[in-house]
């Protein structure tokens, strides 16, 4: 991934958004930055499965459960 430093300076700072009134910002990143996505990380477990339930959200777990 390259961020230019057109896309940098157009993007940093503003909410961008990504659908369904969801958005992210660009962050940790510097102008004319890039990071190379080749690493593959063996599996350490078996997977788990998690659900929030916006109801329950409270304290610091946020509604977040194992299911």
């Amino acid at each position: 991934m390259h961020v230019t430093v057109v896309g940098y300076l157009t993007t940093a700072g503003l909410a961008i958004e990504i659908g369904d009134g969801v958005a992210t910002v660009l962050a940790g990143w510097s102008p004319d930055a890039t990071a190379w996505l080749t690493d593959v990380l063996p599996k350490s477990g078996p997977d788990e499965h998690w659900r929030r339930d916006s109801a329950m959200v409270r304290g610091h777990d946020h509604g977040w459960r194992r299911v």
